[in-house]
């Protein structure tokens, strides 16, 4: 029950980071849903000139790391059990008066068992998606609004982005920007790959390298 209503804040907390929009936004309007949220701030008090802001949401493990970590016994009853070590990230930063930056991500374990190992180690499945001023993006790309991708050599985490400028189009953002939450409660078949956790951005990239290759 706890990864269901875990998911439902979640679900809220995204559309509430979605409402925002960069250099738009007032840091007037960014304060309600900080104290709704409880948000943390990152440097001190949170000023009009510039506030850095960070909201959390995590399941049981989130809230009691340190008695999981020394009973592995009861983690691995705790995951066959249902539960998903999850948190979930929301991340604005206003500069100015207006918000600059916001980003929103979910990461979600996967047991040693659903990797496929059934050893000491799985991994974290990460998804994350940023609109921001500056992502990065070559202007001759395919796309130059937005940009999706996933770093390399992390052994324990399997990560995918979307990263997107205040230029991309709000379908674009609501295709490859969306993160799958059915897999902070998914039982039976699991989320365990990039195109589980944000499978339209998933989708757009395969897509991008059939063209490439076709060339």
């Amino acid at each position: 029950m706890q990864q269901y209503v875990l998911r439902f804040r979640a679900e809220r907390l995204e559309r509430d980071i979605a409402s925002l929009t960069l250099s738009s936004t007032s840091f007037e309007q960014t304060q309600v849903l900080f104290r709704r949220w409880g948000a943390v701030f990152d440097d001190g008090p949170c000023e009009k000139g510039k506030c850095s802001a960070g909201i959390a949401l995590g399941d049981f493990t989130h809230a009691h790391p340190g008695f999981l970590v020394y009973h592995q016994r009861l983690l691995r009853l705790y995951e066959i059990l249902g539960g998903r070590p999850t948190v979930v990230n929301a991340h604005i930063t206003i500069l100015d008066g207006f918000v600059h930056r916001k980003s929103f991500s979910v990461y979600t374990d996967v047991s040693p068992c659903e990797a496929g190992s059934c050893g000491s180690y799985g991994y974290t499945l990460m998804g994350v998606s940023t609109t921001s001023d500056s992502i990065g993006v070559d202007q001759m790309s395919r796309h130059p609004s937005y940009r999706i991708g996933w770093p390399g050599g992390c052994e324990i985490c399997v990560e995918i982005y979307a990263r997107f400028t205040p230029q991309a189009s709000p379908e674009d953002v609501e295709r490859a920007g969306r993160l799958d939450f059915s897999c902070v409660t998914r039982w039976v078949t699991p989320c365990k790959t990039q195109a589980d956790i944000m499978p339209g951005a998933w989708k757009q990239a395969e897509k991008d390298r059939q063209e490439s290759s076709a060339k």
